[in-house]
């Protein structure tokens, strides 16, 4: 075998070993998103078990009833609650380009509370402090808003309450 054919075939094993090594490494240290599961020292947990103790935001913020059917549009809708843009929803099928970045939301109401939900909608930091989930009900801890937004939520109180009773009906 000459010179060149032995540093060819010694550089694609390398880099497959590399390859196979990263990816090991990988599996090893996260899991997927849309199993809501993560690792903390060395457990790997359901965050539903995380959070069980916490209540979570167990009074309505509007006092009013809520409309399900206003929640799925503001779920659907990619100008105000874009929840499809980083979750999926079998239930949303027919609404395309839906996320795999978080957990799906299929049977969310079996997992969490209704305060619960409520507080992840509100400001899920609290659970999860290094979520890249907007908090959708709170005016404070943001950073770089532009001038425009600051001071405002970008979800109402209703559309909170109302995307709530949507997620509610996922069993």
């Amino acid at each position: 075998m000459s010179t060149q054919k032995l540093l060819v075939a010694c550089g694609t094993v390398l880099i497959c070993a590399t390859y196979m090594l990263s990816n090991i490494s990988y599996a090893c240290a996260c899991k997927r998103k849309t199993t809501g599961y993560y690792l903390q020292m060395g457990e790997v947990q359901t965050t539903a078990i995380r959070i069980s103790n916490q209540p979570g935001i167990t009074q309505s913020l509007t006092g009013v009833s809520a409309d399900p059917a206003a929640g799925r549009k503001t779920i659907i809708s990619r100008k105000s609650g874009n929840c499809l843009a980083c979750h999926k929803i079998n239930k949303l099928s027919d609404q395309p380009f839906q996320g795999d970045v978080g957990p799906t939301l299929n049977r969310i109401a079996n997992r969490y509370t209704e305060g619960q939900l409520r507080q992840i909608l509100v400001d899920s930091r609290k659970y999860f402090p290094k979520t890249s989930m907007p908090p959708f009900y709170t005016k404070s801890g943001m950073l770089r808003v532009r001038k425009k937004y600051q001071g405002k939520t970008i979800l109402t109180a209703q559309q909170v309450e109302d995307v709530l009773a949507f997620l509610k009906t996922l069993k």
